[in-house]
């Protein structure tokens, strides 16, 4: 066998392959200097990267605090915009109310023509009641009355026209116009027809100016008289309103009642007797209606207070009035206080309460009175007036019992109807109130036709306190569902309503109370009528004139007294006792005090036409 052959070769050692690890070495190389290189630009790209992120970071933050701010922004012009809506609203609303103060009715008076309620006797408080007379059926009789038209008839001649009575007759002859031919023939050719006239009648009017000469003649006494008689008398001078003055009595009459009856300014007056060639003089006319109030009608403007202040019950108003002659304040206010017997305007700076703490209850200084006082029951008096917080501080005092006005609570629901026309839900919801307003008036107008405690009276009375049960039931209803989002003055008007129950229920034990405070309102108007036509007064005294002669007017209409006789005859006894009658005297000349023989003789009933 072959050695050689059959012997296995081993491997030897592995020698290096310096190139190969040289070269890989140098790879190795390249690729950490290219990662140092990446890594370079990867720590560059991060650094750029890093800080824009920062960059971008402090955008975001300020886009935060931009969107914060315009999210702030945004709130408060939704919170302005919402206040703008309203504003808008509101301001309609009195754009409305003034349009139809401007335009609209007169009346406030509910026309249930103008309602449209599908079931009206739903709106009403006790329908199982029977049906009163003003609710029966009307007859065919009636029926056909009331078709009929105004105006002529056919056929029928008519009566002519109504002439006022007792007035002087002056003839007028009137003939054919001379000169003229009629039909063919000169008009003095025309016979005359004896007994054949056709009368017929003009009112006119016609004031005369004139100088009226008083002839005062001079006596001598009988012979034999002793030596202390005078030897000639003279007929002494009829009584005047100004022991100096050249104007009679009439003239200031005339003067006084066109301007505070019939609102015509003195200057307008002055005006229209200078065209009648009487050169009336500015100065001398202040001067005597200035003499007229201090010496003649201060002493009765300050009786009727006295006689106001006696009574049980009271209406209270106040109006605007301008005092030009006070440069710091121009606005002042004229009050206005009626009871059963006068009427009494007060003038004053201020619109407090001590104005009808001093005029009704003589109370000078309300101040002073620091706790409510106690007064029985009894002998509390009852004011009647709208909502105005001077009154209410009175009643919060203890001092008197309010009885808030109806027709202002009913106001408010009218002036929803006009303030928002185009909310077709809240005017229906007024206009059902309205209806249940006028329920209650009709009720208690039935109740008070008759004697307190008669049968028919209690029947009313128990229908009425029923009607104002469930209305104050409805109101605490309405006043509930403000959380649904009713309308603002839907719910300021139940708000208003349940604040002053208590005074808008207090005829309900007092029916001699009335439940409006029309009365007043009514007879404060020709203030206002004042107001406008001469704008105020110019001087303090001017305005004391003026309240004492609005009181005096206001108090004659009142008891049906016509005002101008009614000044004469006080004139001519004021005068005769020179302005010095004691308070006696003139508490019986006020108008609500005159025995009837006095107003028969001195014709000073009111007339009615």
């Amino acid at each position: 066998m072959n050695d050689t052959a059959t012997t296995t070769s081993r491997p030897g050692p592995v020698k290096p392959d310096f190139l190969s690890l040289r070269e890989e070495n140098r790879r190795l190389k390249e690729d950490n200097a290219r990662l140092r290189s990446e890594n370079e630009q990867l720590r560059s790209i991060f650094d750029i990267a890093a800080d824009r992120f920062h960059k971008l970071e402090k955008q975001v933050e300020q886009l935060k605090r931009e969107l914060a701010e315009e999210r702030s922004y945004r709130k408060e012009l939704e919170i302005e915009n919402r206040q703008l809506k309203k504003e808008l609203s509101d301001e309609r609303a009195k754009a409305n109310k003034f349009a139809d103060m401007l335009f609209g009715l007169k009346s406030e008076k509910l026309k249930l023509t103008d309602i449209s309620v599908v079931n009206r006797d739903s709106l009403l408080f006790n329908q199982t009641d029977k049906p009163d007379a003003d609710d029966r059926e009307k007859t065919p009789a009636e029926k056909d009355r009331k078709k009929k038209k105004k105006g002529a008839r056919k056929g029928h001649r008519g009566r002519g026209r109504k002439l006022p009575e007792n007035l002087l007759v002056v003839d007028r002859p009137v003939s054919l116009p001379e000169g003229e031919i009629i039909h063919g023939i000169p008009a003095e050719a025309w016979v005359r027809q004896e007994g054949m006239e056709e009368i017929s009648f003009l009112v006119r009017k016609k004031v005369v100016w004139y100088l009226e000469r008083i002839i005062r003649p001079k006596y001598a006494p009988p012979s034999g008289c002793g030596p202390g008689v005078p030897k000639i008398i003279t007929a002494p001078m009829p009584d005047k309103l100004i022991p100096q003055g050249k104007y009679a009595m009439e003239v200031w009459l005339d003067i006084l009642i066109d301007k505070f009856q019939q609102h015509v300014p003195v200057q307008r007056q002055i005006f229209a007797a200078q065209q009648d060639g009487v050169n009336l003089i500015p100065g001398t006319v202040f001067g005597g209606l200035k003499t007229i109030y201090e010496t003649h009608l201060k002493p009765l403007y300050e009786q009727l207070i006295v006689e106001l202040q006696g009574a049980e019950r009271w209406h209270a108003d106040e109006t605007r009035w301008y005092m030009l002659c006070d440069a710091l304040k121009k606005l002042w206010y004229m009050w206005g206080f009626k009871s059963e017997k006068v009427t009494v305007f007060v003038l004053d700076p201020t619109r407090s309460a001590a104005v009808p703490a001093e005029t009704l209850l003589g109370i000078t200084d309300l101040g002073q009175i620091r706790e409510p006082v106690e007064i029985p029951e009894e002998k509390m008096k009852i004011l009647n007036v709208d909502r105005y917080s001077a009154y209410k501080a009175l009643a919060n005092l203890g001092l008197l019992i309010l009885a808030f006005c109806w027709a202002h609570a009913r106001r408010d629901f009218s002036d929803i109807t006009k303030k928002y026309p185009r909310n077709k839900g809240l005017i229906k919801w007024a206009k059902k109130w309205l209806l249940k307003i006028a329920a209650i008036y009709r009720i208690n107008n039935m109740r008070i036709k008759h004697p307190p405690g008669s049968e028919l009276f209690l029947e009313f009375d128990t229908r009425l306190r029923k009607a104002l049960d469930k209305m104050e039931r409805e109101i605490d209803t309405e006043l509930e569902m403000n959380e649904n989002g009713v309308h603002e003055a839907r719910f300021k008007t139940m708000e208003s309503m349940k604040n002053h129950w208590n005074g808008l229920t207090v005829f309900l034990e007092h029916p001699e109370i009335p439940m409006d405070n029309n009365r007043m309102e009514a007879g404060i108007r020709p203030c206002a009528l004042g107001r406008h036509n001469y704008i105020g007064n110019h001087s303090e005294w001017g305005g004391e004139l003026s309240a004492c002669m609005y009181s005096i007017i206001q108090t004659c209409i009142q008891n049906r007294v016509n005002p101008k006789t009614y000044l004469k005859y006080y004139f001519e006894k004021s005068s005769g006792a020179k302005g010095k009658m004691n308070e006696e005297v003139i508490n019986s000349m006020l108008p609500g005090n005159l025995k009837n023989n006095i107003v028969t003789e001195y014709d000073l009933a009111l007339k009615k036409f």
